[in-house]
């Protein structure tokens, strides 16, 4: 959905990544490349804006064919990457200097951008804010809500149609950033159990290399 987003890693690739363990099961169809229209640069460059951001939470909200919904959290700190897949939270060190991203044209058309329109505005979350609505494909249908003050995703939401019966029929994202992220104290408490690991290990590879 938001594959005009890079990362210098290849375990998150978008900001809604499968690598990560979620749910992340949004269909993207694939488009021929075309020209982005003002409304389509509109929304390029509103996520380009959101992956710059040195925080971002973002609260997923699945809702499937027989009516059931899931839910996942994941969070993006200047130096690591929290994840809740099930209630359970884990955590990877990733920093804010390897996220990068390429100019609004080039996102637009990674992302299959098509049909793209520019709706109502209206106040949210304290502020205006605008809805775009786009296709990526014959299955898949959004709308993005922009702040108008500050050019970044408030919230957004996916329609499609799915290809299988465990993949959701309408996707809610809701976004929040810098001092609005929270870091659950249990996502937290993994990634200083995993980098304690990672430290002990280190330290016996270099015992052995230093002939102890």
């Amino acid at each position: 959905m938001l594959r005009g987003l890079m990362l210098s890693i290849a375990a998150v690739a978008v900001l809604g990544a499968p690598a990560m363990g979620a749910q992340e099961n949004v269909i993207v169809q694939g488009a021929q490349p075309q020209a982005a229209s003002d409304a389509c640069l509109r929304i390029a460059d509103a996520k380009i804006r959101q992956w710059k951001q040195r925080r971002i939470q973002r609260d997923r909200t699945d809702l499937l064919a027989d009516g059931t919904t899931r839910k996942s959290e994941f969070v993006f700190t200047e130096n690591a990457l929290y994840f809740e897949v099930g209630g359970d939270w884990r955590a990877g060190q990733v920093g804010w200097s390897e996220r990068t991203t390429e100019g609004a044209a080039t996102v637009a058309q990674r992302m299959a951008l098509s049909d793209c329109s520019m709706g109502t505005t209206a106040q949210e979350d304290g502020g205006p804010v605008t809805s775009f609505t786009y296709s990526q494909g014959p299955k898949i249908t959004t709308t993005l809500w922009i702040s108008d003050a500050t050019g970044l995703p408030v919230r957004m939401e996916v329609h499609q149609k799915p290809d299988k019966p465990d993949q959701p029929v309408t996707i809610a994202f809701r976004y929040a950033y810098g001092d609005a992220v929270q870091i659950p104290k249990e996502a937290a408490m993994g990634l200083d159990a995993r980098t304690r690991r990672a430290q002990a290990y280190l330290t016996a590879l270099q015992l052995r290399h230093a002939g102890w």
